[in-house]
């Protein structure tokens, strides 16, 4: 589902923590109630796992985080039965990021390492490598492992200047800067 179509405002900026923080938070949510009673109308089975996996990163950005994790793992499950490998990578990448959302740092490092390997091992990931980067580096943050997040910021901020996505670069930018202050470095 496309956000144009969704008559609610889904846009969202960043908190000084590095998190996405509703610009509207009621619209938001009655955007995503909308999403959910979409699901029924949706005959395209790979339409109907996108959308699930829509739900889950704007209820993890709403804060109903067991609401994140459950539409997430339906979209993994999705994606999984129909083989869209690089669609099952970019929803478990959100789940990681759900987890760290709900504290459960040992989940969303391991599915965070794990996704690092396949990264690596798998070129058709390849176009995900700085946003998973970019999302262990907050995960990171969120842990007060300011110089772990800033070395994992500094590896997505490479790669987004090789990509020359210059919305992305100054997102990145933000980060480290956010650590720099945090570590006192210049």
């Amino acid at each position: 589902m496309d956000n144009k179509s969704i008559p609610f405002n889904m846009e969202f900026t960043f908190d000084k923590d590095l998190r996405e923080k509703p610009v509207d938070f009621e619209n938001m949510k009655s955007g995503v109630h909308y999403m959910i009673e979409q699901i029924e109308s949706v005959k395209d089975p790979d339409a109907e796992a996108r959308l699930y996996g829509e739900i889950g990163v704007y209820s993890r950005i709403i804060g109903e985080l067991d609401d994140s994790e459950r539409f997430l793992q339906t979209a993994i499950n999705l994606h999984t039965l129909r083989k869209n490998l690089s669609s099952v990578f970019i929803n478990q990448l959100r789940l990681a990021h759900t987890y760290q959302w709900q504290r459960e740092f040992n989940k969303a490092n391991k599915l965070f390492n794990e996704l690092i390997k396949k990264v690596h091992d798998h070129s058709r990931y390849e176009p995900y490598k700085d946003f998973l980067y970019q999302h262990y580096g907050k995960c990171k943050y969120d842990e007060s492992e300011f110089e772990a997040a800033y070395s994992l910021f500094q590896v997505a901020l490479k790669i987004r200047k090789e990509k020359g996505d210059y919305s992305l670069v100054r997102s990145t930018e933000v980060s480290i800067n956010r650590c720099k202050e945090i570590l006192m470095l210049p």
